[in-house]
């Protein structure tokens, strides 16, 4: 009853987040909730850890036709399994790696199943962290998490289970400068080709064949008058084979 809010003070809040042109992501509880954020149509489906095994609300969310984020957190591989094969006939969905403690202990939160998790699901992988750390899900994005979800708050020593794990709101705006910059640096694992500012710098700092001395006319070339030398406009010593 003390953190319990009424069904206006929602929408109110959903109308605001929209005014902001922000996405709307909310987590239903039971098919009551499910109900209402259906027909004040939020951009997105989120169902908690604790609702993974929850058969009946999942797949009452798959025909909103809204997308779906499940977490993990609590489950078993088998469980894991079972709730994606229930959102593959749906369509767009994606599963966030997740534990479930708060906070979560580091030596517990195994980023590296992030990549297990996408090859036995088959879609976008993300990290929600409840482990208070910001470094953390940092990490993830390595590991290949595209979805961060964190839970924020004004302050750390507020009463409540989450506070202790959450980001607090004085450093989002950095934490999301961040999350972004590293999330640009991924790229892909591709065969590599120089950038364009590699290009321009090679041009300067590359070497080019050019002669140790000068040589009288009609000397006969061997490799020993050959050194390499900045800028790269000549011959390269690759071209000696040729």
């Amino acid at each position: 009853e003390r953190t319990n809010l009424n069904w206006k003070i929602y929408e109110d809040l959903i109308n605001h987040i929209k005014s902001l042109k922000a996405e709307v992501i909310c987590t239903p509880f039971d098919e009551k909730a499910l109900k209402f954020i259906s027909e004040i149509k939020v951009d997105a489906i989120k169902i908690a850890s604790c609702d993974l095994t929850n058969d009946p609300l999942i797949l009452k969310a798959t025909k909103t036709n809204k997308p779906i984020i499940l977490s993990t957190g609590m489950s078993t591989e088998s469980e894991i399994l079972h709730a994606s094969n229930l959102l593959v006939r749906y369509g767009n969905h994606a599963f966030l790696h997740c534990n479930s403690t708060y906070p979560a202990p580091s030596e517990d939160i195994n980023l590296s199943y992030i990549n297990r998790l996408r090859e036995l699901t088959d879609c976008v992988i993300g990290y929600s962290s409840h482990d208070g750390n910001i470094f953390i899900p940092f990490a993830s994005i390595g590991f290949g998490a595209r979805i961060i979800e964190c839970h924020i708050t004004r302050d750390k020593s507020q009463l409540g289970t989450d506070h202790i794990a959450s980001l607090e709101t004085k450093s989002l705006e950095e934490f999301i400068k961040t999350v972004r910059v590293i999330s640009e640096s991924i790229g892909d694992d591709l065969p590599r080709v120089p950038t364009q500012g590699e290009m321009m710098n090679r041009i300067s700092l590359g070497k080019s064949l050019c002669f140790t001395n000068e040589l009288a006319k009609g000397h006969a070339l061997i490799e020993q008058d050959l050194t390499l030398r900045s800028p790269e406009v000549g011959y390269k010593y690759s071209d000696l084979k040729n």
